[in-house]
């Protein structure tokens, strides 16, 4: 049986409102797939046995497990992740399909990224002089467009990447960024990883840094 996977199964949680007040929690009448008449008020959840509705207070006082103990895996940023993490403190897994697609244009089309690169460090460099040239500017600023409509078509004709719009993330990157503690494609990546693996993010340069990271780059380049 599938369910001997599972120490608890929860069904129709109706999130988000499992991560607030949630809805009545029943057993499940595994020889009818119904819903007992009647709520659940055993303090244990069993194993074996398939719940649904009740909310995340409940699910945590029944389990004994609370805050950071839990691993959340959800595919939904706001749903899933977002309410988890900002009214539970879970630790978050999002699943995000469309990462593989992203990850092929990311490394494939690094010239398109390069040269984006290169036009907005231009328009910077520009737009920094006392007196600056408005039509090479303009120029410059049209043709960062059309580049980046060229690496938005590469990702999706109709919206472009899920991730960035030219340099800057999108609203949906900031929440994961914000909210993911981790993100992947699928969940069978944690395949190639133990129990005991610990993930570590990269150092994130505040804007500051990476200016300062960037000018010492360049100095060294050209010693």
């Amino acid at each position: 049986k599938w369910q001997e996977y599972f120490d608890v199964v929860v069904v129709k949680a109706c999130k988000p409102a499992f991560f607030q007040q949630g809805t009545p929690l029943r057993l499940i009448n595994q020889q009818t797939g119904a819903a007992n008449i009647g709520l659940y008020r055993n303090p244990t959840m069993v194993k074996g046995e398939i719940y649904s509705g009740g909310n995340c207070d409940q699910f945590c006082q029944m389990t004994g497990a609370e805050g950071p103990d839990i691993l959340y895996f959800g595919d939904h940023i706001y749903g899933d992740v977002v309410r988890s993490k900002k009214t539970n403190g879970w630790k978050t897994f999002l699943i995000v399909p469309e990462l593989k697609h992203e990850l092929d244009v990311w490394t494939s089309e690094h010239k398109l990224f390069e040269e984006h690169h290169n036009l907005e460090k231009r328009l910077g460099e520009l737009q920094a002089q006392s007196c600056p040239d408005n039509t090479m500017i303009r120029k410059l600023d049209k043709e960062r467009k059309l580049v980046v409509d060229q690496i938005d078509a590469k990702y999706n004709p109709y919206f472009g990447s899920m991730f960035r719009k030219g340099g800057r993330l999108s609203s949906f990157a900031n929440q994961m960024d914000r909210y993911a503690d981790v993100y992947s494609s699928s969940m069978n990546n944690l395949l190639n990883y133990s129990l005991k693996h610990q993930f570590w993010s990269p150092p994130k340069l505040l804007p500051h840094e990476a200016t300062v990271a960037q000018d010492h780059q360049d100095s060294v380049d050209g010693q």
